[in-house]
């Protein structure tokens, strides 16, 4: 079904109903190539089984609609120049967006020792993690928008920004991130020729963004990620 998702994306003819297109062997090595990539990857695991090995037919890949969509359009990404095809740009901002998505809902935490000064049990909870399920209401008519991911103060994530569908054929050269005001602690800066990452530590409560700028040799992409950090996250 993956495969099928990808070539409908990259729009090539009879993906949706040929499942031996003779593209597929081919485009199944390069997504379990990616698959293992993305397993490797801290904080997130598919739970995908690239041998079979000892696998049965509903058995449970740990992979919701939306992860799917993802690989999908990672896929595409991927293969789409095999095939002389241009990937849609919607397509490449659903793949750096999706497992950025992945990575931070399965990001692990630090577990603060006296997370409130009042226990539990007198109508005081707190999680160091926030859904945007929630109102907005913390940050109404703030700058950031209403994507932003809520985290408690002294917690931390480490961030990865994929360029992959932004790169292309050339690899980055220099990543550059900037914490607005410097709210938001910046540390352990790595990049890889498509990847960018960081450790991202909330100190301070308020709303904040961060800017990643990529540079290759002929071009620039920024990125905006926004944040709202509390005092303490109730609920």
């Amino acid at each position: 079904e993956i495969l099928k998702m990808a070539f409908r994306k990259l729009k090539v003819k009879g993906a949706s109903s040929d499942p031996s297109l003779p593209q597929y062997p081919d485009a199944l090595i390069d997504l379990e190539a990616m698959m293992a990539e993305l397993d490797a990857t801290p904080s997130i695991s598919t739970g995908y089984n690239s041998t079979g090995f000892n696998a049965e037919l509903d058995e449970e890949s740990g992979l919701t609609i939306e992860d799917l969509n993802t690989i999908a359009c990672g896929l595409a990404v991927r293969i789409g120049g095999d095939y002389g095809i241009e990937v849609p740009f919607l397509v490449g901002k659903g793949y750096s967006t999706g497992v950025r998505k992945m990575f931070i809902r399965g990001a692990i935490l630090p577990i603060v020792k006296y997370t409130n000064r009042t226990p539990r049990g007198l109508g005081n909870t707190s999680n160091n993690v926030y859904s945007n399920s929630r109102s907005n209401l913390y940050y109404n008519g703030s700058k950031t928008s209403s994507n932003a991911d809520h985290y408690s103060v002294d917690s931390f994530i480490n961030l990865p920004v994929d360029f992959t569908a932004w790169v292309l054929d050339e690899v980055l050269t220099n990543v550059v991130w900037v914490s607005e005001n410097s709210k938001i602690k910046i540390e352990n800066q790595t990049f890889t020729d498509k990847v960018a990452t960081a450790k991202l530590t909330f100190t301070n409560a308020g709303v904040y963004k961060i800017q990643v700028t990529g540079t290759t040799a002929t071009k620039q992409k920024v990125f905006d990620f926004d944040f709202a950090i509390h005092d303490k996250l109730e609920g």
